[in-house]
């Protein structure tokens, strides 16, 4: 059984760093995807080669069972994502990008720190991954026209994504699952996970500008342009953002009311396409369906699906509850779990890339109970979210910040990200779980 959960995990971090593609056609239509996306299907292919599954098993660990419930938790994280795929094409986080040009004026330090809480406020209200593969390419011409290093900025970006996606459950697929599957609730996780996000995110500033502030310029060339051009369509960009602040007040306030967070994601996607369907019937509408979904991260779909069948069999043959005992053998405060539940995670999101981590943590996590079940939760997020920043395979997110780099022929060495990315994500993971656990021992 963990031969075969580690088999797939080598092949999938294989196919990610080598970034192999599966061509094809159907007609006269090319198709290109990442391997990866179908390397994830080895474990389950051998679950059923080697009869340690059933198929009706295989079927079974894909619908909702206990508390887990994997299609719920992707319909949530892909309605997100298209709440704020559209509000990207309305042109609204680049009016946002080009705001923050205009603030700082001239000054490369003023630039920097606005840069840094433009990411992070975005962040928090949409999604690390839409926020990195938007404003990854602006950062990179910006800098290039501006003849700039880049480098401070685009580190600064993808670090505070990867730290202030922790503050609510949408920020990061990660925190959708393993609060989902034990029935965390939007404001519950909220009121949690403030304070340790913003120290953490304080920190993770400072550490990123002291290492990098020789490189970041006194003065710059003036770029700003305005930003009110950056807005494609008026309607969509106005009604998108209303529609997007609706959602988080009523994913708030849903699970008090008994609605599940995946049916509310659903209905305003829902909202936004059917929106989008009578515009286009009456030729108002500037964005493109095809745009919309080509731009959503449908890799998640077979990666998170894959890792919930494997984890299922690790669970029906108590490898993960044998993990979780003996974890809980020489942890037994709640402090003590939310640090090695969160130093476990990070590091181990290294290995396996952060999304099949969180999957098999909550079920290592499944012999808890009550706040410490509370503790090792909380932990295993924040080590989901800030063991991204430590290698590039750590997430999705790096995997595709690191690509369009490559697209755009800036090199960042795998060697240099990790010097800078283990620096960083240190002293943050120090200083959130610091936060964490000393809310747990008063409160917990």
């Amino acid at each position: 059984m963990v031969s075969i959960f580690l088999l797939n995990i080598l092949t999938l971090v294989y196919l990610v760093t080598k970034r192999k593609f599966i061509q094809g056609r159907i007609g006269r239509f090319k198709l290109s995807f990442e391997s990866y996306c179908v390397g994830v299907l080895l474990g389950p292919l051998l679950l059923l080669l080697f009869k340690l599954l059933t198929p009706n098993e295989i079927v079974l660990s894909l619908t909702k069972n206990g508390t887990s419930d994997p299609l719920g938790i992707l319909i949530l994280f892909l309605s997100m994502a298209l709440l704020s795929i559209y509000l990207d094409l309305a042109g609204v986080i680049e009016y946002c990008a080009r705001v923050a040009l205009k603030i700082s004026g001239n000054s490369g330090r003023k630039l920097f720190f606005a840069f840094y809480a433009l990411v992070s406020i975005l962040t928090i209200f949409t999604s690390n991954d839409i926020i990195i593969l938007t404003l990854t390419p602006f950062i990179y011409y910006f800098a290039k026209y501006s003849k700039i290093d880049p480098k401070p900025f685009l580190f600064a970006e993808f670090f505070a994504a990867n730290t202030w996606s922790m503050m609510l459950q949408i920020g990061n697929p990660t925190n959708i699952f393993i609060t989902t599957v034990y029935g965390i609730k939007f404001l519950e996780y909220f009121q949690w996970m403030l304070l340790p996000t913003i120290i953490g995110g304080i920190v993770n500033c400072a550490v990123i500008y002291w290492i990098f502030h020789k490189k970041i310029p006194t003065k710059i060339n003036p770029v700003h342009p305005e930003p009110k051009e950056a807005i494609k369509d008026n309607f969509a960009a106005l009604v998108g953002t209303i529609i997007l602040i609706v959602c988080l007040i009523v994913l708030c306030v849903g699970p008090y009311l008994n609605w599940e967070m995946w049916k509310i994601s659903l209905g305003f996607a829902m909202i936004i396409i059917l929106l989008e369907i009578v515009r286009k019937i009456f030729k108002r509408s500037k964005i493109k369906f095809s745009e919309i979904f080509s731009r959503i991260p449908w890799s998640v779909i077979p990666f998170v699906l894959s890792f919930f069948i494997v984890v299922y069999s690790l669970n029906k043959y108590n490898i993960t509850s044998y993990f979780g005992n003996m974890i809980s053998t020489f942890f037994l405060s709640n402090s003590s779990l939310v640090w090695s539940y969160g130093i476990l995670s990070a590091l181990s999101a290294n290995i396996m890339n952060n999304i099949p981590m969180s999957v098999a943590f909550t079920s290592v996590m499944q012999n808890l109970s009550g706040s410490a079940l509370n503790a090792a939760a909380y932990a295993s997020v924040v080590g989901s979210n800030l063991g991204a920043i430590i290698t590039p395979i750590g997430a999705l997110a790096g995997i595709m910040w690191m690509s369009i780099l490559k697209k755009k022929k800036y090199r960042i060495s795998f060697r240099e990200f990790i010097y800078y990315g283990s620096i960083t994500a240190a002293a943050t993971l120090v200083s959130t779980l610091l936060i964490l656990g000393l809310e747990f021992y008063w409160f917990g």
